[in-house]
């Protein structure tokens, strides 16, 4: 693949977003006099501040790359795993966000203890310390494998700083750091890849013409929004079982114990109501929007992508490899 051609305004604005989020740690260390403060907010967070940080904490750069791939491959099947996470808040907003509200409780192990007693609570504490470790390497791992297609960053390279940064600002500014952080991100998130899906529709000739374009390549049946069983690796890969099951494993995991401490922040059970519903809408609106790009790529830049042979999975960088090639200067490092 010839390399693209990369501006030295892109590594600046990644570098000044970096040195920005570090300093929001500091800068919300002093929002902090007591446990209350430090792990959720002392209740004194706003709906729409909880909602944007709920909202966020449901997705990482996995969806940028792993669920990209996916849809590279097959299409608008992916979107049923994002459906089901906008499922789950509104299933929160409508019954369960404001019962977790009211738990009343500084963190998400105090409400197990309150419930099946010590020897669970201390179990959950201490396994939780293992999967969080491990959830945090897969999420480190998918955003280190944006940037590698992107920048050609070392993969460990991004793993260290990225996790020495968010160590840094959500270990001094605790939750109030990290909502911040998270609003930040949503304010910047939602507009860049809004941008994205229409440059890409743009380049296809609109809706009509990417429809057009799929058929005409041959991939409207694996474009289809469910699949026959066996199409794909996996013998059940998006057919309607998957999605059916994607949605109730979606729903329950939204709205279990562990997901309640989202709404431990706000002030009022219909805040947290509030909140659910905002981080819903958000949910919804990225999963029509999301997976245009890598379905884009495969239409348009399919032979770049394809010829990065340092990732075992090319597909995965179908977002960067479609990005580097429409959005306009400067926007990339967003």
């Amino acid at each position: 693949m010839a390399q693209l051609e990369i501006s030295n305004i892109e590594y600046l604005v990644i570098i000044g977003y970096l040195v920005l989020i570090a300093c929001v740690g500091l800068v919300f260390k002093k929002f902090s006099s007591d446990t209350d403060d430090y792990f959720k907010s002392g209740t004194k967070g706003t709906w729409w501040l909880v909602g944007s940080s709920a909202f966020m904490s449901a997705f990482s750069a996995w969806t940028f790359t792993g669920a990209s791939g996916a849809a590279y491959e097959a299409g608008w099947s992916v979107m049923a795993i994002f459906l089901a996470n906008a499922a789950g808040y509104f299933a929160a907003a409508m019954l369960f966000a404001p019962w977790f509200r009211q738990l009343r409780v500084v963190t998400v192990p105090e409400a197990i203890e309150a419930r099946f007693g010590q020897v669970t609570q201390q179990f959950y504490a201490w396994i939780f310390v293992v999967l969080g470790l491990l959830y945090a390497s897969l999420w480190l791992y998918g955003l280190s494998l944006f940037c590698s297609a992107v920048f050609e960053y070392r993969i460990e390279a991004v793993v260290l700083v990225i996790g020495l940064i968010v160590l840094v600002y959500s270990t001094l500014g605790g939750s109030w750091a990290v909502m911040a952080t998270d609003f930040l991100q949503t304010l910047i998130l939602i507009p860049i890849t809004l941008l994205m899906a229409y440059l890409c529709l743009e380049a296809l000739g609109g809706l009509g013409g990417m429809f057009e374009k799929v058929e005409a390549a041959g991939l409207a049946d694996d474009y289809a929004l469910f699949n026959e069983e066996g199409r794909f690796t996996g013998a059940s890969n998006y057919t309607w079982v998957w999605a059916a099951a994607v949605f109730v494993a979606q729903i329950v995991k939204m709205n279990t114990v562990i997901a309640s401490q989202r709404y431990y922040a706000v002030k009022t059970g219909n805040d947290a109501r509030k909140a659910a519903a905002l981080a819903g809408v958000l949910m919804l609106f990225g999963s029509f929007v999301w997976f245009i790009p890598p379905m884009a790529g495969r239409l348009l830049f399919s032979a770049e992508i394809e010829a990065l042979t340092g990732l075992d999975k090319p597909a995965e960088a179908a977002y960067a490899i479609t990005s580097l090639n429409l959005l306009p200067l400067g926007m990339t490092g967003l």
